[in-house]
């Protein structure tokens, strides 16, 4: 369960079994991770690699991009016991002007910090740290080469975290990278959290 109180959040992990309670000062967490994340100057992020992580394990999908993305299918019906979403299906359908269709896939890239530690995250903790051991220091230029080298099939573009929060500029240096690449057909979604 998470508690959040003015800057500091609250996991209380006793529904887990367990009796440890911690806090975190959240917004202490995000000056800090955003000074290990960003370089203003140079227009870099520090990416999550899922290469070799317990995240990869986890994944339908084999990474790719160079290690910095994966695939992420959206679905606009969805299992029955689950709640219905039409984001990213239909607002990506409109924008593309293609026909809407059932399936979207996503490539996905994971911003390498996050201050919560949220029990129902499914990114394992090293990669929201800023730990260079999972991650590294890109440009968006860089990410959309690496989709153009794999010949990534996907129209959608995820921005994902981590919290993106900490590097508010990370979606528009996508936009500007998409922009002077000439890839204004690709559609651009970030999550927030």
């Amino acid at each position: 369960m998470c508690f959040i109180s003015s800057s500091t959040l609250k996991i209380d992990l006793s529904n887990t079994g367990g009796k440890m309670k911690r806090n975190i000062d959240a917004q202490n967490l995000a000056e800090i991770l955003r000074k290990k994340s960003v370089d203003l100057k140079n227009k870099v992020c520090l990416m999550a690699n899922l290469k070799g992580t317990k995240q990869e394990k986890d994944l339908s999908l084999p990474v790719n991009c160079r290690g910095f993305g994966r695939i992420h299918h959206f679905q606009l019906t969805p299992d029955p016991s689950w709640i219905s979403d039409p984001l990213p299906m239909l607002p990506t359908s409109k924008y593309l002007g293609i026909p809407q269709e059932e399936i979207i896939q996503a490539q996905v890239f994971q911003l390498a910090a996050c201050n919560f530690r949220c029990w129902y995250c499914f990114v394992d903790f090293d990669l929201l740290s800023a730990n260079l051991k999972h991650s590294s220091f890109i440009t968006a230029n860089e990410l959309f080469g690496y989709i153009l080298e794999e010949k990534v099939e996907s129209r959608v573009i995820d921005l994902s975290g981590g919290q993106p929060d900490i590097v508010p500029e990370y979606p528009l240096w996508f936009l500007q990278a998409r922009q002077e690449m000439g890839l204004e057909k690709e559609y651009l979604w970030q999550i927030l959290f």
